[in-house]
């Protein structure tokens, strides 16, 4: 009984002490009622905008740097504690 209740405690502990990255990688993962996570759903943003970005004189220069910006502004905006 002991041993469940600090196993419980130092999960709480291990939440609110993770870096802004731990906590950022943890929402990525995140599914929704769907069964769709964030990941999924970001990777859908993207092929969308490059989709439409193919038909344009509109180029992105660094996919990596597009798509950690993207990720990181949905994330911000979705009010994540």
């Amino acid at each position: 009984m002991h041993n469940d209740l600090f196993h419980k405690i130092y999960e709480i502990e291990k939440e609110y002490n993770d870096s802004p990255q731990d906590k950022f990688v943890k929402w990525l993962l995140l599914s929704d009622y769907n069964g769709i996570t964030n990941v999924k759903k970001i990777n859908k943003f993207i092929e969308t905008i490059n989709k439409c970005l193919e038909n344009s004189s509109y180029k992105i220069n660094n996919d990596n740097q597009f798509k950690d910006e993207l990720a990181s502004l949905v994330y911000k905006l979705s009010n994540v504690k």
